[in-house]
């Protein structure tokens, strides 16, 4: 094949347009909540990370666009730190740049004074798309801080929305977070959460898969090799894309007109290499008892040995790694739950996304886990 071939697998950015895969119904239940009135102000979108949370918002805001309806995106990742009135001034300025709201509008301070106004004075319903909004739950109220600005978008999204509802303004809230507000900031979300809807984001069926493997047209993906990316991925967005594009170009180079299976298998160990710092980042936000559980299931199932809570609970003891053994139980329902572990016949568990369970076994040292 000829060297300037064009690779038509995306990684490690949005996909959007053309590109993008799946999730039929859950656009077709944004399109709903979008039309409705205010009665409902916020539609929660929850994923672990890598699960295409940011390709959905962005495929909402390109395909939902019109102009009666004004799409906002926001990536929140990086502004933990900074203070909500700082927040809501970005906010205000982007409205404005798309309403001609006037100088006596635009300088008002209060946000919701300013939100009030713009619903009179403007005919577009305003969607504002909240990416990574779990950073914007960390913060807690202290005692001191009572009667001061709130500092944390949560809470004061929370008391907007009873406003919107109020006073039938035309603002509504997507929120993507990667993690639910019942788990780790569960005082501070939970009552924000019940004000609206809210869907997870599953890996893709293989129906999905199969789609996104027909993007090559020079180089054919077989359906073997199909299989073993659904079974190996478990439909996880980011890992799969991952796997064809590393294989895509593995077959253009050595002149290859066909993935199979075999060719997957032998490429697994190069693809986790070469991608795996992709799931850096859903590593991170994992607790340290539920690494370690990770981390020696892992390499029980690596051994082809049953994996339960017995053989956990007799290797972590054998490595003498700091862990309270009591909580073993509960850890193992909560990775069944967020979808890293699933339980199988007989109490025996396996992992959800192989993928992830090789990627522990090349880049994860027992040692880093114990300090």
């Amino acid at each position: 094949m000829n060297a300037e071939y064009n690779n038509p697998f995306i990684t490690g950015q949005a996909v959007r347009g053309n590109d993008f895969f799946g999730r039929k119904k859950i656009l077709s239940d944004i399109s709903d909540f979008l039309n409705q009135d205010n009665s409902q102000v916020n539609y929660f979108v929850f994923g672990q990370r890598r699960s295409g949370k940011t390709s959905l918002l962005k495929t909402v805001q390109d395909k939902f666009k019109n102009e009666n309806l004004l799409l906002l995106y926001f990536n929140l990742q990086d502004k933990a730190e900074i203070q909500l009135e700082n927040i809501l001034s970005q906010i205000k300025n982007r409205i404005v740049k798309y309403i001609d709201a006037g100088e006596n509008i635009v300088n008002i301070v209060d946000f919701n004074q300013f939100i009030t106004q713009i619903n009179i004075i403007s005919d577009r319903k305003i969607v504002l798309l909240f990416d990574e909004f779990d950073v914007m739950c960390k913060h807690t109220y202290r005692k001191k801080d009572e009667g001061k600005l709130q500092t944390s978008l949560a809470p004061f999204l929370s008391n907007l929305t009873d406003l919107i509802e109020e006073k039938n303004i035309s603002l509504k809230f997507i929120i993507a977070t990667g993690r639910n507000f019942n788990h780790k900031y569960k005082n501070l979300c939970t009552d924000f959460e019940k004000k609206g809807k809210s869907v997870t984001l599953e890996g893709f069926d293989y129906d999905t898969v199969k789609e996104i493997v027909s993007l090559s047209k020079e180089i054919v993906f077989k359906e073997e090799a199909a299989d073993k990316i659904n079974e190996i991925s478990g439909g996880n967005p980011y890992i799969i894309q991952a796997m064809c594009h590393s294989l895509y170009d593995f077959a253009a180079r050595h002149n290859a007109k066909s993935v199979t299976k075999k060719m997957v298998k032998k490429r697994l160990k190069s693809i986790v290499k070469s991608f795996g710092n992709g799931l850096d980042s859903i590593w991170a936000d994992i607790p340290t008892p539920e690494k370690i559980v990770l981390y020696f299931s892992a390499f029980i199932l690596e051994n082809d040995n049953k994996c339960n809570k017995k053989t956990i609970q007799k290797e972590i003891n054998e490595s003498n790694v700091d862990f309270d053994i009591n909580l073993l139980p509960e850890i193992l329902i909560n990775l069944s739950q967020n979808k890293f572990l699933r339980k199988k016949k007989l109490e025996n568990y396996t992992f959800k996304i192989e993928f992830f369970r090789k990627w522990i076994i090349e880049e994860i040292k027992l040692n880093e886990l114990n300090k």
